[in-house]
Order: C-alpha cells, then sequence, then structure tokens
C-alpha cells in the first residue's frame, strides 16, 4: 500500500493499463483486495526538497 501512489512513475501509464486488465482478467468481481493497487481516486504525493 506504501508504494501503490507511486507505481505509477515505475511502470507508466500503459504499465497501469495493462497490471489493471490482468487485475480484471483473474479478479472480474473485485473481490480480491478491493481498492488496494488500483482505486478509483488516484493518490498524489507532495514531494518537499531540501536545500
Amino acid at each position: 500500500l506504501v508504494k501503490a501512489p507511486f507505481l505509477e512513475w515505475k511502470v507508466g501509464s500503459v504499465g497501469m493499463t495493462v497490471m489493471s486488465g490482468i487485475k480484471q482478467v483473474f479478479d472480474p468481481d473485485g473481490l480480491l483486495n478491493p481498492g488496494k493497487m488500483f482505486a478509483k481516486a488516484a493518490r498524489k504525493r507532495v514531494v518537499i526538497e531540501h536545500g
């Protein structure tokens, strides 16, 4: 869950689409870990740079 907000930075939007599609194939009813990795609301992170 901690890494979820950063996953798209790692795999890109195409990777997210592919992974979401794979989850949909294996879990069409969304019963396995609902809302964990592919939550409807995108999570954003705040970057604070220390100078």
